[in-house]
C-alpha cells in the first residue's frame, strides 16, 4: 500500500502525472475486464486440454470462479487508482489491500471478500489444473 501510494505521489507530482494515474487506473479496469470475460465465458480452456468426467468439470468451475475473483479484486485496484488521480490525492491510490479494505466498507462488504478470498484460493488449485494440462 505505501509503495503504491509513493508511485502514485510522484507519478502526480510530474507534469501530466494525474492522467498517467489515471490511464493506469483505466488500464487496470481494461485487464480486470479481460479476466472477467475469460472466465464467465471459459475462454481458458483453450490453453487446457482438461480430462473429460469430474476432473475436468472441477477444472472448469475452478477456472471460472478464480479468474472472475482476479478480476473483481484488480477492478477494485484501479478504480482506487482513477479516484486517487481524479482527486489528485495519493492516499486514495492504494493496492490491493486498500482495494479489499474498500470492499470491507459495502454494505454487503464481508460476504464479497469472502467470496473474492474463495475465488482466490479455487484460482489457486486451478493453477494446479493449468500445469497439469496446459496444451503444448
Amino acid at each position: 500500500s505505501g509503495s503504491t501510494r509513493n508511485l502514485t505521489a510522484d507519478l502526480l507530482a510530474t507534469p501530466g502525472g494525474v492522467f498517467l494515474v489515471v490511464a493506469i487506473g483505466i488500464g487496470l479496469l481494461g485487464v480486470a475486464g479481460y479476466l472477467v470475460f475469460k472466465g464467465a465465458t471459459r475462454r481458458f480452456e483453450r490453453d487446457l486440454n482438461l480430462p473429460s468426467g469430474t476432473a475436468g468439470k472441477v477444472g472448469r468451475i475452478l477456472g471460472t470462479v478464480g479468474y472472475i475473483a482476479r478480476g473483481v479484486a484488480l477492478a477494485g485496484v484501479g478504480v482506487l487508482f482513477i479516484i486517487g488521480g481524479v482527486t489528485n490525492d495519493p492516499e486514495k491510490s492504494t493496492g490491493l489491500d486498500g482495494a479489499l479494505r474498500s470492499f470491507a466498507d459495502l454494505p454487503a462488504g464481508m460476504i464479497l471478500l469472502v467470496v473474492i478470498g474463495a475465488g482466490w484460493i479455487a484460482y489457486g488449485i486451478y493453477a494446479f489444473y493449468r500445469a497439469r494440462y496446459t496444451r503444448l
